[in-house]
């Protein structure tokens, strides 16, 4: 996880936070969360199956059924969401759909 947040911290060029690691994991486990999963979803991900992997095309039918945009820093999946008309926030912004 740290990794993946790291890495998106470097890609957006954002700076990175001066807390330890301990305390961030400590501060993200005390946010409020919910699961976001639909019976639908398997479903939904087929439809992205040919643009992208099996966990991204599920990232995709998660994201259009919750209509918010999607945080990546992946190439693939942000070529993968501009095909199919999905907003996406990456290294270069916020990428509106098409």
């Amino acid at each position: 996880m740290l990794g993946g947040l790291g890495a998106l911290h470097r890609d957006l060029g954002l700076p990175r936070p001066r807390a330890p690691p301990g305390r961030l994991i400590q501060a993200f486990t005390s946010m409020p969360c919910r699961r976001e999963y639909d019976a639908t979803d398997p479903v939904r991900a087929l439809r992205y199956r040919d643009d992208a992997t099996c966990a991204d095309a599920w990232y995709l039918a998660m994201t259009s059924r919750v209509t918010c945009p999607l945080v990546a820093t992946d190439s693939r999946m942000s070529a993968a969401a501009a095909a199919h008309v999905i907003e996406i926030i990456g290294p270069g912004g916020p990428t509106q759909p098409r």
